[in-house]
């Protein structure tokens, strides 16, 4: 069920990321909030969960640091994704988002032709990304 969850909410922010280029932090509040009580009823241990938010501190920090090279809502959506997955899968689905941008970042230099400071969205990826993941895992389960 925390499954379907995550996957509708990101689908919901990367929708709203790439048409208005920015995520309501109301819609990020509501998803935490539900992720914490989802931990509370599995009954997750604290500090899985803390080690599993860095990911999104660190990429608020930076954001913060390089004055948005990497926008805050992205690291907000990380952090609220920390909440869900463990650390493990939040760094698998990270890794995975940042090469099918990559591949994206590619296709829009050499083929369309846009320059190197086109910004594009970042969070459509990590919702392609949890998806394939999801996918993925319900794969190794059948065979």
């Amino acid at each position: 069920m925390k499954e379907i969850i995550l996957g509708v909410w990101l689908g919901i922010q990367g929708y709203m990321d790439f048409k208005w280029k920015e995520i309501p932090l109301w819609f990020s509040v509501l998803g935490g909030m539900i992720g914490i009580v989802i931990c509370i009823v599995e009954e997750r241990i604290i500090l899985d969960v803390f080690f599993s938010c860095l990911p999104g501190v660190l990429s608020i920090c930076f954001s913060w640091l390089t004055k948005e090279t990497i926008g805050y809502g992205d690291g907000i959506v990380l952090l609220v994704m920390g909440i869900y997955l463990p650390l493990s899968q939040l760094i698998s689905v990270g890794m995975l988002a940042f090469f099918i941008a990559g591949i994206v970042a590619l296709l829009l230099l050499t083929v369309f032709r846009k320059k190197g400071n086109y910004r594009i969205p970042f969070i459509p990826f990590l919702g392609i990304a949890y998806g394939l993941e999801c996918m993925i895992r319900i794969g190794e389960k059948t065979i």
